[in-house]
């Protein structure tokens, strides 16, 4: 049986080399245009609905929010309506940087898809969606 968690990972790797490539001079990390793209639509989103969004652990976000915040690519404040709750913002040097950000994820994917007939790329989204879920229902399942 072939090793699908070799190939995912392989992906993940490739995908990460090419961001770093792609983002350099930007001041961004490969693992952080993700919270940028949450940000982008959910704007002023709580921290912990990011963690959430983001199927990440809480202190992992914490973590990154301080680097990009230091960076000068997102604002904390606290919630108005809710103090213990912290609201996250993308700054104007993360706004410029959207379109390119944007472009570079899709560029990648083009480039992984470009083989693919239409039908070919529907139905490989779609698998690769339910491996998604199958792997979060499994750590759900295990309380991870």
């Amino acid at each position: 049986m072939p090793n699908i968690m070799r190939s995912i990972s392989a992906t993940y790797r490739a995908a990460m080399l090419y961001r770093e490539h792609a983002l350099e001079g930007t001041g961004l990390g490969p693992y952080q245009t993700p919270y940028l793209m949450v940000l982008y639509r959910k704007e002023g989103i709580s921290q912990e609905a990011l963690s959430r969004d983001l199927n990440l652990h809480k202190s992992t976000v914490a973590r990154q929010l301080m680097a990009l915040e230091k960076d000068g690519f997102v604002f904390r404040t606290p919630d108005p309506a809710d103090h213990r709750q912290i609201l996250v913002f993308p700054t104007e040097k993360a706004r410029r940087l959207e379109e390119r950000i944007r472009s570079i994820l899709s560029g990648w994917s083009d480039f992984l898809l470009e083989d693919f007939t239409p039908e070919e790329r529907e139905t490989a989204l779609e698998l690769m969606n339910r491996i998604a879920r199958k792997a979060d229902q499994g750590v759900k399942e295990q309380n991870l």
